[in-house]
């Protein structure tokens, strides 16, 4: 580009506010941006499959410097894929500035560490003790850490982690019932505080639930400074809030889920006390700690995360109406199940509006007293209307509709929404069509049904990651991205091409010598990833 060539610092700064396939294309501008979109490309990774995982090992020899946050995923109804010994070494040796690489906890089994290897990990996958204990020497630069542990091994813990990661800033402590010690000895919190002083953020994790357990719950000798906690199916009793008042008096965010509690005296008192800016509550008797004074103390938060864990129709009834009545404007994210006895009933959708912070929002609807409503009508186009800011969007027993029939006839206000999700739920064509006019920053779409989807048309949208789900195989998959016009069908473990058009428009879409009725047809030139019941589905031509 000789003089107009742009520094490396300012395409990366531009590089924050484009796409994923707006990066990709960057990269072939030219070699100085190839350079430093490559880097942007390979900052982190998403792995989905054991076949994925060999395929990008092989691009990772040329572009392994530039990896720094590895993840190796899969969807949790399906059975874990393995990681074995050798792609753990190599990836050790292609990826030598990787900083963040999660897993599932029992790769641990079989994976075997190397004295002075991952010298770079500052936040590994959940360690089981016996891995941590046989490896103390490989943890000095961890900031983040997540360990399996028993109540007997705990104080174990407490005593060498100050060696062995004097840096941590986040640890999270997960408690696994493998003796009959019931008890979980919290004593040792304040040895744990005073070994680690740059900890930021403190989890406690009751692995396995059990109605026997007790906690010994001790206040400090003098406070602590940790800013954010996490217990998990840990609070039963007030008792732990008159402990965080005294222990940990500079609380900002506290996470509480579940929470067994039924009396919300302690939490009110707690709230007035500790100067806390972001709140996380959830469980199944949380509805019945809803009450006024409840309700008017969480208006004072920043920010407040709800997730309700119940089907009861009085109980969900009476925290909308809580809302309507006062307005929960902080609320951010709310995970609700709405139990109607007829489709509208709670009017759950209109008092939602109140939540003027809203930007995640997950609502599992009914299917009636005799499954007569297996899928409750949502109007999406009502709803993106009165909450424009909602950035994630997850509907669970639905039928998503549109207000009216013809597209121009619909209010298309632009919407913040990012993520839409749909599981066990059906979509009208024209809803597509609706959110990719309405929804410019949609990035990610996840649909899950036990119906065999026709067409899903995304045009004039931006939409770069399509998942879809369903309980039956598809034969033949017909794709249109990247102005490619392809076939796809199952060849043994994979989806392979057996046709490709390279122009794009409506007669070749309905030319049946190209397409032999597929059963599953989607449009979207944007797309840059889509995955079929976790298959990856290629969208470039594997010759190349």
């Amino acid at each position: 580009m000789g003089q107009n060539r742009f520094p490396a610092e300012f395409l990366q700064q531009v590089a924050t506010h484009l796409s994923f396939q707006d990066q990709f294309q960057s990269a072939f501008v030219c070699r100085f941006w190839n350079n430093v979109f490559q880097r942007l490309l390979y900052r982190s990774i998403e792995l989905f499959s054991g076949a994925e995982l060999t395929q990008v090992l092989e691009s990772l020899y040329s572009h392994g410097y530039w990896v720094k946050e590895l993840y190796l995923k899969s969807n949790p109804e399906k059975k874990q894929w393995h990681l074995t010994q050798l792609q753990f070494n190599l990836l050790s040796q292609l990826c030598p500035r990787l900083e963040v690489f999660e897993f599932h906890v029992t790769e641990w089994h079989h994976l075997q560490l190397q004295p002075r290897q991952w010298s770079s990990i500052r936040k590994w996958s959940p360690l089981p003790f016996a891995t941590f204990i046989n490896h103390l020497d490989t943890f000095n630069g961890l900031t983040h850490l997540h360990i399996q542990q028993t109540m007997i091994q705990f104080s174990s813990f407490v005593t060498h982690i100050h060696a062995a990661a004097p840096s941590l800033s986040h640890l999270t402590l997960e408690f696994i019932y493998k003796d009959n010690n019931s008890t979980i000895p919290l004593y040792h919190l304040d040895t744990l505080h005073k070994s680690l002083p740059n900890l930021h953020h403190l989890g406690l994790i009751q692995s396995i639930k059990s109605a026997a357990f007790e906690c010994e719950l001790t206040p400090f000798p003098s406070p602590c400074k940790l800013q954010s906690l996490t217990l998990h199916s840990l609070v039963q009793s007030n008792v732990w809030f008159h402990f965080i008042i005294h222990s940990y008096p500079h609380l900002t965010h506290l996470d509480l889920h579940p929470m067994q509690l039924r009396d919300p005296k302690g939490l009110i008192q707690m709230i007035q006390k500790v100067p806390l800016t972001t709140l996380q509550l959830g469980g199944p008797h949380l509805p019945h700690l809803f009450t006024e004074p409840l309700t008017l103390i969480l208006r004072t938060l920043n920010h407040l995360d709800i997730d309700f864990d119940t089907y009861q129709a009085m109980d969900s009834c009476h925290f909308l109406s809580l809302v309507a009545t006062y307005g929960l404007h902080k609320l951010r994210r709310l995970r609700l199940r709405v139990w109607e006895q007829i489709p509208g009933w709670s009017g759950v959708t209109s008092n939602l509006f109140h939540c003027h912070g809203l930007v995640s929002l997950e609502l599992s609807l009914s299917r009636g007293l005799a499954d007569e409503f297996p899928y409750t009508p949502f109007l999406i186009d009502y709803v993106l209307r009165h909450l424009k800011q909602l950035e994630e969007l997850t509907l669970v027993g639905a039928m998503v509709q549109v207000t009216y029939s013809r597209l121009e006839h619909l209010d298309r206000t632009r919407s913040a929404l990012r993520r839409l999700e749909l599981r066990e739920s059906k979509m009208e064509p024209l809803v597509t069509r609706y959110v990719s006019q309405s929804c410019p920053c949609l990035e990610t779409v996840v649909v899950s049904s036990d119906a065999l989807i026709g067409d899903l048309v995304w045009p004039e949208s931006r939409l770069r990651q399509l998942r879809v789900y369903l309980y039956e195989s598809l034969p033949t998959v017909h794709l249109e991205a990247n102005d490619k016009l392809r076939q796809y069908v199952w060849d043994k473990d994979r989806y392979q091409v057996i046709k490709q058009q390279d122009q794009v428009d409506d007669a070749c879409c309905d030319n049946k010598e190209v397409i032999r009725q597929p059963l599953l047809r989607i449009k979207c030139r944007s797309l840059t990833s889509f995955f079929l019941n976790d298959f990856k589905i290629p969208l470039h031509d594997e010759t190349k």
